[in-house]
């Protein structure tokens, strides 16, 4: 799969040195995006597409379809999106009015309300969220250059921390078409993976090498009780140790972050020790694997 590496390029907003606006809602584009599912700590890939036309109270719509499974095969009806010839992006599902989802027409300094899917678990809602366009700059997608805004989100005490969402013209948020990562306390975590059109991919996060990205999570072995990982949480040191080691076999620490990704490995004679410093706080899956055989998988607080 071709990777294509974005690279911004700062432009005056007149005109927005002469780019164009894309088209945002169109049957020929396709959005993957990885879901760290809490509490069960499971890893999902939402793919979403639009397909067909509809009308709801007098207003026309693309319908909305998402799919979870890796060849695509089923699919689930997940609302109606429109879009305004002032490059407004409307969402809505059969219990919802109509949601503000982007606004490209936005200028610097403003500061817009607009909604979005929060999950935890199995519970979703379409919450609103208020942000503040602290940039605004452009991206190279392929070999065109796309307007692409720095969002601050709008606290309650009315501080603006540093940006956490940035929106892509024709593409959407980089948290994924439905989703913002400002939503990420208390909820679920998104994560744009792939944005295609007509089958041809012009955008994949550099983080993973696919487009799709399942994990559940948690192995069991029956030989569990051979090695000890203490304590959990982590606050200063922690010791894994295997009771019945035996020199003949290799046994592997691996270490995946919260999104999945192996982020360390080291060999283990008998005993390792992990120093608290060497992790940032959040839950990690610890991995310990002999002569390539999953022996036991735990989840880790580092505190």
């Amino acid at each position: 799969m071709k990777q294509i590496i974005i690279t911004s390029i700062a432009f005056i907003l007149l005109g927005l040195g002469g780019l164009h606006a894309q088209t945002f809602v169109d049957t020929a584009k396709r959005w993957n995006t990885v879901i760290h599912r809490l509490p069960s700590y499971t890893i999902i890939t939402e793919n979403i597409k639009f397909d067909g036309d509809t009308t709801i109270g007098l207003v026309d719509y693309k319908k909305v379809f998402r799919s979870t499974d890796e060849f695509q095969t089923a699919w689930e009806s997940y609302g109606y999106i429109r879009e305004t010839i002032d490059e407004k992006v409307y969402y809505r599902t059969d219990s919802t009015p109509d949601c503000l989802l982007y606004d490209f027409d936005l200028a610097l300094n403003e500061i817009v309300e607009v909604y979005g899917i929060q999950s935890y678990g199995n519970n979703y809602s379409l919450s609103p969220m208020s942000f503040f366009v602290s940039n605004i700059d452009s991206v190279e997608i392929g070999s065109e250059l796309r307007g692409r805004y720095h969002l601050n989100p709008v606290l309650s005490n009315d501080t603006l921390p540093d940006a956490s969402e940035f929106w892509i013209e024709g593409i959407g948020s980089i948290s994924g078409i439905l989703h913002w990562e400002a939503f990420l306390v208390g909820g679920d975590s998104y994560e744009l993976l792939c944005f295609s059109e007509n089958e041809e991919y012009f955008y994949q996060n550099s983080s993973y090498t696919s487009c799709y990205y399942f994990w559940t999570g948690i192995e069991e072995n029956e030989n569990n009780d051979q090695i000890n990982i203490y304590p959990n949480p982590i606050t200063d040191k922690a010791s894994i140790t295997i009771e019945n080691y035996d020199s003949n076999k290799v046994y592997t620490l691996e270490i995946y972050d919260e999104l999945g990704r192996k982020i360390f490995e080291n060999k283990i004679y008998s005993s390792l020790t992990i120093n608290r410093d060497e992790l940032n706080l959040g839950l990690y899956v610890f991995k310990i694997i002999c002569n390539g055989q999953t022996m036991k998988t735990e989840k880790i607080m580092i505190q």
